[in-house]
């Protein structure tokens, strides 16, 4: 019985810099409600984990223009078929700043919203081009509760909880966003939805 729970349950990390966890996260929010609540929301900066992987990549994930070229095309594809907001003229903040943004994420978990006002701010940084580091954008997202979000954000405690991630996850396996961790398995990108779902089940 405790296995089946563990297994029932699908963590799905996530960065504010990853436009393939904006895809990710859109497709959760469209799942039914018994399998969306199946996922624990979990935030953190891909920066830590690129520079445990490749100490000597500054932090960033290395792309040649080629490969890049094609992210970007895909991403407009991927938007297009599962009718995803997209940039209509690119996005310009790329990649956004997102550090206090992911502290708002934790500031609310406890209030159950995390997985709305995440989606809210992928779709700012991505369909929107708003610039997710600015406050008034975060109090925009934030809605009624945006002076409390705003403030608990920046409490040591969250600050704390967000630099935490960091080990966590890559004591996890993981190596990029989005990730999905369940029943000790790790599945890696928006593609493999499906399967850490049938899995977890």
């Amino acid at each position: 019985m405790a296995t089946g729970a563990v297994r029932s349950r699908i963590a799905f990390w996530y960065d504010f810099a990853s436009p393939y966890a904006y895809v990710a996260a859109e497709r959760i929010m469209r799942l039914p409600s018994d399998q969306r609540q199946r996922f624990l929301w979990r935030p953190f900066l891909l920066g830590p984990v690129f520079a445990h992987h490749a100490p000597d990549g500054g932090g960033r994930q290395q792309m040649n223009p080629a490969a890049r070229a094609n992210k970007w095309r895909d991403l407009e594809r991927l938007c297009l078929y599962y009718g995803i907001g997209w940039g209509v003229q690119g996005v310009r903040l790329y990649p956004p700043r997102r550090m206090h943004a992911a502290r708002m994420m934790l500031a609310t978990r406890a209030a159950g919203r995390q997985p709305e006002l995440a989606l809210r701010t992928f779709r700012a940084a991505f369909a929107e081009d708003r610039d997710i580091a600015d406050e008034a954008v975060l109090a925009d997202i934030g809605g009624n509760d945006a002076d409390t979000l705003v403030a608990t954000s920046r409490s040591q405690p969250v600050k704390d909880a967000l630099i935490r991630n960091g080990p966590a996850a890559i004591g996890a396996g993981i190596f990029g966003a989005p990730s999905f961790v369940t029943g000790g398995e790790l599945f890696f990108g928006q593609d493999r939805l499906d399967q850490a779902l049938a899995w977890s089940a």
